[in-house]
């Protein structure tokens, strides 16, 4: 092995623009990635409380198959492109798309089944909503509530009412608020009541500007375009646009032509593209609104074969976050296109990196030769940088990214970072078979962007698992008013498990595949050796194991005191079976189980 020549890189996306040509479905099948390890997580303290209720192995096998088999290789009919019309590529597509819908009805339905359960164990004094935080750390961040009008949220734990931003419906409101301090892989509860005078005020009169402030940004919109043409950090002292840029911050391009040319394949005969770059005009002020946490601002523009875009941003007081989120509305075509979201960000000199499954690659640096460099696929991140600012974008619906241009099919072997523009490559129709060769109808895509000085790689951890995986809403008997009770679990706010840890996320936490305790599996971020100390003040532990990835036991962990030290190396996974004494007294030999495949392991 000392003897072998090694090469360790990144080989980039070359197969992957193909998942943007059904951009609709893959920002679905990205949610079923998100809603999934919740809801396993839900299902699991479920049953861990009541032990006669089982937990739905089959169902959660069902639903991750389903999210796989979408996402694998094969996307569509050979015919597909120059024959859509056909009965065999509409049928093959059809099939296709359904392993998306069913992963995703299938996940909403066993988080939602989940969530019927754990509540019935926690206590109520009225109706309730709940509000579940699946992250180590304690966060602060906004949740939605439908309600009947003349309905007022209180939380539970202070019994004051809490200012709502309030979005009228028929025969109904949406109320966005700022839940704050919501425990660690815990819980926190709000009573709804019949409103009455002492409800604290809701939103402020609407503006007429361009323009929004919060206690951290100020932001500048174009009124042709409707685009972000400031956006400015106060805290830093500078503008995060580049002024120089073609393009706005969050202005829709839509790129034409490309048929026959060198950006559909990289082949010496076919020529360079001409292609033809139209950005978004016709905006219009559809609201701006201040609210109890921050402002918002609402604009509608639309862009060539994309009648409506509507988009709508938020600014925070209380967090240092920027909510973006696009609506648009498509036209069906066939000829060859690609749509992009520009965010030209200002740094120099500018560095450039995005987020894969456990670290960051930078283009050129960690990539093998020969990888691609016309595009790129995030897990949900890309970090832009200079000297004196870190800025940090997410986009969890798209995953698919160029860098410093749109793809111009130039094939490139090293890729000239010159600027901090990223560009969310949402769709396109270039390839010549298998993927859908048009789409159109109604998409939403959405975006978060923070700022810094310096964020670290724990940081930018926290920001990509909080805009991916946000607090987790639970309206729990809205229609009737039950019966106040004192359940297991305290009124007002709760945790299941305290994972002491500053640099490490949970990933998983699930019944064992082999029914014989949990799983728990960890991330460590920052790319440092360390331990996280587990203990749960709800499950009594009986005995801890550390596993391989697929769960086969390696060695014993002491459990003292009712915790573990689960140790933790850098930038890696770290899977643990937890025993808890309630599900040890139901499973028989549970722990002759685990000794016995521990037996094993060590024989192979």
């Amino acid at each position: 092995a000392d003897k072998l020549p090694t090469y360790r890189g990144d080989g980039g996306a070359y197969w992957e623009d193909g998942a943007a040509s059904t951009a609709a479905e893959t920002a679905l099948n990205r949610d079923s990635q998100r809603l999934l390890p919740v809801a396993e997580a839900v299902s699991s303290l479920a049953t861990l409380l009541k032990p006669e209720q089982t937990y739905p192995a089959a169902e959660f096998h069902d639903a991750w198959k389903n999210l796989l088999f979408y996402d694998e290789h094969t996307w569509g009919a050979c015919t597909s492109i120059r024959q859509p019309d056909r009965r065999f590529s509409i049928d093959q597509w059809e099939h296709k798309r359904a392993y998306a819908y069913r992963a995703h009805r299938a996940a909403k339905d066993l988080l939602a089944k989940s969530l019927a359960r754990l509540t019935q164990n926690i206590s109520i004094d009225g109706p309730t909503f709940f509000v579940f935080n699946p992250n180590v750390w304690a966060r602060t961040d906004v949740v939605e509530i439908q309600v009947d009008p003349n309905r007022q949220v209180i939380e539970t734990v202070s019994g004051k009412s809490v200012s709502v931003d309030v979005r009228k419906k028929e025969g109904y409101r949406v109320l966005r608020f700022i839940a704050d301090k919501v425990p660690g892989l815990g819980y926190k509860t709000y009573s709804v009541r019949a409103s009455d005078e002492s409800v604290p005020p809701a939103n402020q009169p609407e503006s007429k500007a361009w323009e929004a402030d919060s206690r951290y940004y100020r932001l500048v919109l174009d009124p042709k375009t409707g685009a972000i043409s400031q956006l400015y950090d106060k805290e830093l002292g500078r503008d995060l646009v580049d002024p120089h840029a073609p393009y706005k911050l969050n202005e829709l391009l839509y790129v034409s032509g490309g048929e026959n040319s060198r950006i559909i394949h990289n082949a010496s005969n076919l020529p360079p593209p001409q292609l033809e770059v139209t950005g978004q005009s016709g905006a219009e002020l559809i609201e701006n609104v201040g609210t109890p946490f921050g402002r918002r601002i609402r604009i509608r523009a639309r862009a060539r074969h994309v009648p409506v875009i509507e988009t709508e941003i938020t600014l925070y007081d209380a967090l240092k976050r920027v909510d973006i989120v696009n609506r648009i509305r498509k036209d069906e075509v066939l000829a060859k296109e690609a749509v992009y979201f520009a965010f030209p960000f200002l740094v120099s000199p500018p560095e450039m990196a995005y987020q894969i499954q456990n670290t960051w690659v930078r283009p050129n640096v960690d990539q093998l030769p020969g990888a691609c460099r016309e595009w790129f696929t995030t897990q949900n991140l890309v970090v832009v940088r200079d000297p004196g600012a870190t800025i940090a974008w997410a986009t969890p619906d798209a995953p698919l990214i160029t860098l410093t241009d749109i793809n111009r099919g130039l094939w490139l072997k090293h890729l000239d970072v010159k600027n901090g523009h990223v560009f969310s490559y949402v769709m396109n129709n270039y390839w010549f078979t298998n993927y859908k060769a048009s789409q159109g109808g109604d998409f939403t895509f959405r975006y978060f962007i923070t700022s810094g000085q310096k964020l670290g790689d724990a940081d930018l951890a926290r920001f990509s698992e909080e805009t991916r995986s946000p607090l987790v809403g639970y309206n729990y008997y809205q229609y009737r008013r039950p019966m106040a009770a004192k359940k297991r679990l305290p009124l007002g706010q709760g945790a299941f498990f305290n994972i002491d840890v500053s640099h490490a996320q949970v990933t998983a936490f699930k019944q064992a595949e082999d029914g014989d305790g949990y799983i728990l599996r960890l991330l460590e971020t920052a790319g440092q050796e360390g331990v996280a100390s587990f203990r749960s003040p709800i499950f009594p532990l009986a005995a801890s194991y550390l596993t391989n990835g697929v769960e086969d036991n390696l060695s014993p962990l002491e459990v003292k005191k009712g915790g573990v030290q689960i140790p933790l190396r850098p930038r890696e996974f770290t899977t643990v079976r937890l025993v808890f004494e309630a599900q040890a007294a139901v499973i028989p030999n549970a722990r002759s189980s685990g000794e016995k495949q521990r037996s094993i392991s060590k024989a192979r």
